[in-house]
Formats: C-alpha cells, sequence, structure tokens
C-alpha cells in the first residue's frame, strides 16, 4: 500500500502498528527488518518519538509504549457516542446484579476481535476480567461471539477466515463447525454465552446493540460460574434483551 501523504508519518503509523498485546516491547533492528526501513530512519524516528512521550527505552534498549500514547488512547472509548448512551443503563445494570458489565464493539481493523470501550467492575468478585479496551476474541467471549453472530455475512466470512481458534481454556470452543453451530443458535435465540471459555471461573452473557438492524455493539454481563450458571443465565439475558432493546430505540 502507498501512503497518500507524508511518507513519515506512514512509517511512524506502520511502526506503532508492531506493538500488540503479545509483543510489548520492540527493538530497532526488529523493526527495520519487519518494516523494510533503514535502522538509522527509524533510530532519528524513535528519538522524535520519546521525546514526545509516544515510547520508552527499556533497560534493554528497546521500546515500549509510552504514557502520552496512552493517554491519547484512552480518549477513545472515554469519547465514543454509544458508550455516552449505554452508560447510565450499564450503571444500573450493575446495581441490579451485582456483576461486571461489558460494552464492545466490532473492530474495524482486525474483524476477528471485538473491543471492550466500558467496562463496571465488579469488586465483589475475586476472578480475572477484561481490561477496558482490550481486544477481545470473537470465539470465546460473550460479546464477542454475539457480535460474530448478528453480524453480516460479508463480516463472518472475514472474521472466520482470519480468526484463530485459540485455546484460552479447557472449554474454549476451537472447532470451526462446532463454533458455526454456536453461532446459528446464538441467532437465533438472540443472546451468546461464554461458559468460561474465555477466562477459568468466569461465566458471561450477551446481547447485540442494533441500529436499524446492523450490529453497532454489544452489552454483557460477566461474574464467577459460582454466581452466574447454566441454571440461571436466561434470567441475565432476559435483563439484558429488554435493557438492549430500549438502548436500540435510542440509536
Amino acid at each position: 500500500m502507498n501512503p497518500r501523504g507524508s511518507k513519515t508519518a506512514w512509517t511512524l503509523a506502520r511502526l506503532l502498528s508492531l506493538f500488540s498485546p503479545e509483543k510489548d516491547e520492540i527493538g530497532i533492528r526488529e523493526a527495520s527488518q519487519l518494516l523494510h526501513v533503514p535502522p538509522a530512519n527509524l533510530h532519528r524516528l524513535f528519538l522524535s518519538m520519546e521525546e514526545a512521550g509516544l515510547v520508552e527505552k527499556t533497560p534493554e534498549r528497546k521500546y515500549r509504549i509510552g504514557e502520552r500514547l496512552f493517554e491519547i488512547g484512552t480518549l477513545f472509548p472515554h469519547n465514543h457516542p454509544l458508550r455516552r448512551i449505554v452508560r447510565p443503563h450499564a450503571e444500573e445494570l450493575a446495581q441490579k446484579f451485582g456483576t461486571s458489565v461489558l460494552l464492545a464493539i466490532p473492530s474495524h481493523r482486525n474483524p476477528q476481535w471485538a473491543v471492550t470501550i466500558d467496562h463496571l467492575q465488579n469488586w465483589q468478585s475475586h476472578f480475572a476480567v477484561q481490561r477496558l479496551s482490550l481486544n477481545v476474541p470473537l470465539h470465546c467471549s460473550s460479546v464477542g461471539k454475539v457480535i460474530l453472530a448478528f453480524s453480516d455475512e460479508k463480516m463472518k466470512r472475514e472474521a472466520f477466515k482470519k480468526t484463530h481458534l485459540h485455546r484460552y481454556t479447557s472449554r474454549t470452543i476451537v472447532s470451526p463447525k462446532i463454533l458455526q453451530a454456536e453461532i446459528k443458535k446464538i441467532k437465533k435465540e438472540g443472546f451468546a454465552v461464554d461458559r468460561c471459555e474465555f477466562y477459568e471461573n468466569v461465566f458471561g452473557v450477551a446481547v447485540p446493540l442494533l441500529q436499524n438492524g446492523k450490529i453497532v455493539g454489544a452489552l454483557g454481563l460477566t461474574d464467577s460460574s459460582r454466581r452466574m450458571n447454566g441454571k440461571n443465565i436466561k434470567e441475565f439475558a432476559s435483563a439484558l434483551t429488554e435493557k438492549a432493546a430500549f438502548i436500540s430505540r435510542q440509536l
């Protein structure tokens, strides 16, 4: 792809795209090999980025995301219009059920992920949970599966093509055939369930948020499998469905 604007800005964008949850640090030599850009050019760029607070140098002379870039990144979920509409309803659900509440949207850059843009944490439960703005996989999170189920066929094909069915727990679905059957069931029932598939001992349920029939987000509840499980999941799903229908009418 050829940049239409500044070559330096394009190199900067490509450089930042190398960082990910799996690769939180990168050196100049590695970046040069991946981007096919001379090390001297990247050295100057890294120095400017470090001075601006966009990256930080590690003791091993590699670079990681800097404080200023983190501050800029948090503006995306905080100012997202869907978050502003959903937040009062999310607070109501959190207070009613005492669970954590998640709001996620489809990722336009990575169709195999959903992006959590709001998260109300239930501090009374002691378990691992999704962090704000963390990419969550479509194949094993409740918000991800419901986004996948209600996406149009083109997006579904793209997601299935790019999604690596990574096993996060012993219950994670790693069979494409089983996942496709699960997605059909979700579309029919109107809600998705995460049966400890993303985190051990964590249950989740989510419903779609639709605008003119198009999926724009997913609203979900998560809690420990002791408090949320197969016995009461339909109660949570029913409350979420009612709330999502009300929110969708506001969109």
